[in-house]
This record gives C-alpha cells, sequence and structure tokens, in this order.
C-alpha cells in the first residue's frame, strides 16, 4: 500500500474508549431485554474503535455457524420473520449468502455499518468473483458503501482509497498490472492490500499479469521474463487456468526466438512438480491439459538442451571434432524424445548443479562410455560419447528388443546398444558420415526441420 492511513492520536483514542465505557456502564444498570440493539451498537463501537488502533492486515476470518445459515435459510424461505442483528454481522462474511440481492435488502434495512461486516461483504465478493458477479448489483452496493464509511478502520480507509484496485469490475486488471511492477511477486502485493490470494478475483489479476507480460514486442518480452517466470511459479493457480497460460507461454516464447527465455521457461516448468519432463510416465497426465502446441514444442525444447548437454557437456573436455551437435541440432523439429545415458566417470565429473538441473532425464549406462539416444519414431540413434564408436540405426521395431523401455531407472549395458546384429546401419564418423547418415534418415521420412 502505497500511503500510510493516519491514525487516530493517542488522546482521541482514551476518550473514544472512555466515552465507550460510560455508555457500556450506563447500559448495564439499566434492563438487558430492552437493549439487545443499543448492546449490538456499542459492539460495533467498540470493534471500530479496536480497528482504528491497528494496522490494516489481513484479520482472522470468522466461521459461520450452521445455526446462522439455517436461520437464514428460514428466512429466505419465508419461514422466519426477522433476523437478528448478530446474525447478519456473522452473515457478511459467508460468500453464497452474502453476495445474493436479498441478503444486500436486509442489510441495509438495519441502517447501521461497522467495519467488520463491510470487510466481510468485500471478502465474499472475492472469494465468488467472476464476470457476472463483477457486473452486477450486489458489487455496486457494496462499492457504494464502501465509498461512504468514514469509520476509523485503517484496512477500510485504505481500500477506499484504492477502491478502483480492491473492489472494482476491471480491479483485477489494475491489480495485474501492479503485479507486472512488483516483479510478479503476487503474494506480496496481495499481503500489501490485505487480500487473500486464494481468491478468484487475485487468481484473475495475477492472469491479467501474464497475458500482460506475454503482450508487445519480444525485446520487451525477454525484459519480462523474470516476472513471468514469478507468476508461473505461483503456487495458487486452478490447474486449468495455469495449464492454458502455460501454453500460451510456450506459443509466444517460441515464436519469440529468444534462447534465453526458452531456456528459462523449460528448467521452470522441468522443475515444477505440477508439469515436470512430460517424456517420464509420472509426469505426462500433467500435460494433458496443456492446449497443442505447446506440448510439442516443449518436447523439441527439451531434445534440444539434451543434444547441446551431451555434446558440450559430457564429450571429453568438451571437444567434438565431428561436429555432431550441429548435425543433431539440425533436426531437432523432428525428434520425439532424446535421453542421455551417464556412465559412472561422466556423472562425477560433472558440476553438482549441472547434475541437478537435469534432475530425471539423466539415464545410467554401465561402460567405458556414455551413450546419447535419439527417438525419430519409426527410426533411432545412438550416439557415444568416446571418439572411436559408430553411431548406431535401428529402426522402432529393432530397437524395442534393444531397449525396451527408453525412461527405465536400471542401468544399461553398454555392449546391450551395439547390436550389430539387430541395428539397422552403423555410421563411422569419417569424412562424409553426415550426408550418410542423413540419407539413412530421409528414406524414413525424416529431414531436416
Amino acid at each position: 500500500m502505497k500511503d500510510e492511513v493516519p491514525q487516530n492520536s493517542l488522546e482521541e483514542t482514551m476518550e473514544d474508549l472512555r466515552r465507550s465505557t460510560q455508555e457500556f456502564e450506563k447500559l448495564c444498570r439499566e434492563p438487558y431485554v430492552s437493549y439487545d440493539s443499543r448492546l449490538q451498537d456499542l459492539n460495533g463501537s467498540l470493534e471500530s474503535l479496536v480497528s482504528s488502533m491497528s494496522p490494516p492486515l489481513v484479520g482472522r476470518v470468522p466461521t459461520v455457524s450452521r445455526e446462522y445459515i439455517d436461520m437464514w435459510e428460514e428466512y429466505s424461505a419465508g419461514r422466519r420473520p426477522i433476523l437478528e442483528r448478530r446474525v447478519i454481522r456473522h452473515l457478511c462474511w459467508e460468500p453464497r449468502i452474502a453476495t445474493t440481492s436479498l441478503f444486500q435488502d436486509l442489510f441495509d434495512s438495519q441502517g447501521h455499518l461497522v467495519a467488520r461486516p463491510l470487510e466481510g461483504m468485500i471478502r465474499s465478493c472475492h472469494s465468488l468473483w467472476d464476470e457476472e458477479l463483477a457486473k452486477g448489483e450486489v458489487v455496486r452496493r457494496i462499492r457504494s458503501r464502501l465509498d461512504r464509511y468514514t469509520g476509523p478502520s485503517a484496512l477500510l480507509a485504505e481500500w477506499k482509497r484504492g477502491a478502483g484496485t480492491v473492489l472494482d469490475p476491471l480491479g483485477p486488471v489494475v491489480l495485474g498490472r501492479q503485479v507486472v511492477t512488483e516483479g510478479g511477486q503476487i503474494g506480496r502485493l496481495a499481503k500489501s492490500w490485505a487480500l487473500d490470494e486464494q481468491t478468484p478475483y487475485v487468481r484473475l489479476a495475477a492472469e491479467h499479469g501474464v497475458n500482460s507480460c506475454l503482450e508487445g514486442d519480444d525485446r520487451g518480452l525477454r525484459e519480462r521474463g523474470a516476472v513471468i517466470q514469478a507468476l508461473l511459479g505461483w503456487r495458487w493457480w486452478e490447474a486449468s487456468t495455469l495449464q492454458r497460460l502455460v501454453g500460451k507461454t510456450i506459443t509466444v516464447v517460441a515464436s519469440s526466438g529468444s534462447e534465453e527465455l526458452r531456456a528459462i521457461l523449460t528448467q521452470v516448468l522441468r522443475t515444477d512438480d505440477r508439469f515436470g519432463d512430460p517424456r517420464l510416465g509420472r509426469n505426462r497426465k500433467n500435460w494433458v491439459g496443456v492446449p497443442k502446441p505447446a506440448p510439442d514444442i516443449i518436447l523439441g525444447w527439451l531434445s534440444h538442451e539434451d543434444i547441446v548437454f551431451f555434446f558440450e557437456h559430457v564429450l571429453p573436455r568438451g571437444a567434438d571434432p565431428h561436429r555432431r551437435k550441429q548435425f543433431w541440432l539440425s533436426y531437432v523439429g523432428r525428434l520425439r524424445m532424446s535421453r542421455p545415458f551417464l556412465n559412472q566417470e561422466d556423472e562425477m565429473k560433472l558440476d553438482r548443479e549441472v547434475r541437478k538441473r537435469r534432475g530425471d532425464g539423466l539415464g545410467h549406462i554401465d561402460g567405458m562410455t556414455s551413450a546419447f539416444v535419439l527417438d525419430f519414431g519409426s527410426l533411432v540413434a545412438i550416439e557415444f560419447s568416446r571418439v572411436g564408436n559408430a553411431c548406431y540405426l535401428y529402426t522402432r521395431e529393432r530397437f524395442q528388443k534393444v531397449l525396451p523401455e527408453l525412461w527405465t531407472d536400471n542401468a544399461l549395458k553398454e555392449q546391450f546398444l551395439k547390436r550389430r546384429s539387430e541395428c539397422l546401419a552403423r555410421i563411422i564418423h569419417k569424412p562424409g558420415w553426415q550426408d550418410e547418415l542423413a540419407n539413412h534418415l530421409a528414406r524414413h521420412g525424416i529431414r531436416r526441420a
């Protein structure tokens, strides 16, 4: 929140407390039965006094008792003529009741506005926020009460000044812009406004924030990469909304051609337990709701990373004398999936952070060399890290005999991947190997993207 809310001076607070105490003492000397409504008014005065002494933070949301809800149901069905003020005050915190026109009429008939019931009605709106509610009369009536509020509540005074952000049909849009300005820290921003970040109101603001980041030119998109990363990492998304936004983000980033954003987004999604590497069986269900073509794009990105990783980090001293990396990168768009398998020596030499970033995508192999499997669907290629090892090509049917499950947790045997009796071709990396390998791939309909 941008401005400090003026607090009552100590003298004013003490004077309010003295008057409330005097009124309470006077009330206690009179018959209780005749003054129930005055007791409720006094309770409101004391509540306002306490509120004026407190900072604008998210307060405890009261639990509405089943008894009060039953009373409301009797009232709304015409079987109960009136509801006591204390019941009405509590029902302001029950979203399904507080956001009805009938309840608003009942509340208006009481002619008494104090801080907590108004706060409860605003939070009830946030809890059920959608387009219909936002444009309806209930929000207009509650907004009107907020605009008229002149009590001592620091929270409501702040909400009144920022009503266009807190309770307005366009409020989530305004809040979404603030999210971008605040670096995507939606939780921190919600707390600064004393909003519950688990409500549809704040979720819609976060969605507007993501969409705002994805609009504009590619340069602006790159500058907002960290904001997108923070927003997609937020933990309070509804699954369907997050899947839709991830799909949109992937396609926009792919169109931008930014390798930096692609690397960031790939790492974010691969390490997020709501998504993970889509090539792993346990994660495939997480990607079912992500709209096409995003899942195919992310598979291509992961294969691109695998190729760069294997030929830059796994090969001895990162040397690639036969330029195999460039050759396979030209086929990234045709790869269905890929997976590096590291031997113990190569695993040990890798930086711990590199291994951590790769996660479960790395397999294990027993032997003198690490291996890299490139799956094109109808054809599978296997490269090896050590010089002197050929590239083995297998048809799909023959490869299933060699390696039935690509994502096995078991360590492979090097010799099992070098089955001359099963392979379609064995390409030695000598001058002209690129043309020979490209011809084999082309005969199976696999051409450079």
